[in-house]
């Protein structure tokens, strides 16, 4: 598929500006509380407990076989953050 270069042609240089413009200005504005790499680091922690608790609650009432073994979904939770985080 062939690229069509824009500036070249006429008017093209306005609209590729325009694009710019439009891209580079924030649609969300930031909230300044989270701003603080405190609150984020805890309301990530909260956030994957919160998730934990509820696998390991969740998972076991819907899967009768994952009732036994509590300890591997705890497990699984674990890896799954840490890799999730990494």
């Amino acid at each position: 598929m062939a690229r069509v270069d824009t500036a070249s042609a006429p008017g093209g240089a306005e609209l590729a500006a325009r694009r710019v413009n439009t891209t580079a200005r924030q649609l969300v504005t930031p909230i300044p509380a989270l701003a603080d790499p405190r609150v984020r680091l805890f309301l990530t922690s909260a956030t994957l407990l919160f998730v934990e608790l509820f696998l390991i609650r969740w998972i076991p009432s819907n899967v009768v076989y994952f009732g036994f073994f509590t300890n591997l979904i705890l497990i699984a939770s674990f890896l799954g953050m840490g890799l999730g985080i990494i």
